[in-house]
Formats: C-alpha cells, structure tokens, sequence
C-alpha cells in the first residue's frame, strides 16, 4: 500500500474546493472572472454554489437552479433555460445578482450564435 504525504492531501482539499471558496472579489464585491469566463451562482449576490463555464455548454446538468450570473466586463453570453439553446434566451453583458430561481440547461458565448 502506498502512502500519501500531507501535500497530496492538501492539495486535493484544495482542488475539491468550490469555485465560490477561491474566487476573489472585485473593491465592490462582484465576482473577479477573466475573459471568456460566466459563473453560476446558487444564491443572489453571487453566493453559495457556484459553478464556471469558459467555452460553449449545450447542455449543462447544474444540481440547483441559478439565483445570480458574473460576466466579465466586455462580454456577452447567451444563457437558455432548454438544452440545445431551447426555450427562453436572454443575452447577458454584464452580471447578475438576483434572478430568482432559473432552471439554466445551455449556455454560449454570444458571438457563437447563428
């Protein structure tokens, strides 16, 4: 049997962490994202689970329905409540912090829309 050392350990503690636990914030408290980047979040204000997207998803399996959306600054994303960008679309520039309870089942940068 092989044994691990504390290192590996922390480092998987670390790895296992939520997105929200390493995510820092910008001076007015919205989420600090790079280019290419939307971030999901469980609860309004950016809190609770969080879950980042970086590239097209056309169908995303999120365990909980989606309260508050970080964009980065200068870009857009397309968020659709169906698989496949069905049902309703909404265009998103910047974040949002309280949209209620949103089923959100695909997701895509802006420009990748036909």
């Amino acid at each position: 049997m092989k044994k691990f050392g504390i290192g590996v350990f922390v480092a998987s503690a670390i790895i296992a962490m939520p997105a929200s636990a390493m995510q820092k914030k910008n001076a007015d408290g919205t989420p600090s994202i790079n280019p290419g980047e939307l971030v999901f979040y469980e609860m309004p204000n950016y809190n609770g689970e969080s879950y980042m997207v970086k590239k097209t998803r056309p169908l995303l399996e999120l365990e909980w329905n989606v309260a508050s959306i970080a964009v980065h600054p200068g870009d857009s994303w397309q968020i659709c409540q169906k698989p496949r960008y069905q049902g309703t679309c909404i265009t998103f520039t910047e974040g949002a912090t309280n949209l209620g309870r949103v089923p959100i089942k695909s997701a895509r940068p802006s420009s990748e829309v036909k």
